[in-house]
């Protein structure tokens, strides 16, 4: 059903010991979101989400119009910065701020729709 063809999406699932330490790392992804939407037009989505049920969960969708398009958001130095400085094993943020993080990936089925 899904091919190379379809778009990628890429969910990261964090969550933190408190919500200072969720607002702290949002503000620090902030300026990355940006430089994201101004410079990867293959990004077709890429936005934080905070669960309803547990506000120290986010969940931040992104989506790519290709695998190739989510392994060239991946390489890029803005990113590997962010992930080296707050997310990676042994990041000096995470190190301070502990939180439990989950990456997956899926590719899009063309059954059902998302508005543009």
């Amino acid at each position: 059903m899904a091919d190379e063809q379809t778009s990628f999406v890429f969910r990261v699932s964090i969550t933190f010991a408190s919500t200072q330490d969720r607002d702290e790392l949002l503000e620090a992804w902030r300026p990355v979101a940006e430089w994201v939407k101004e410079n990867e037009p293959d990004t077709l989505a890429y936005e934080a989400t905070i669960s309803e049920s547990n506000p120290k969960h986010v969940m931040v969708f992104e989506r790519y119009a290709s695998k190739a398009a989510l392994d060239a958001h991946l390489a890029t130095d803005i990113v590997k910065k962010f992930f080296a400085e707050y997310l990676e094993d042994g990041a000096p943020w995470r190190k301070e701020h502990p939180y439990e993080l989950a990456f997956e990936t899926f590719h899009e089925t063309r059954i059902g729709y998302l508005h543009h």
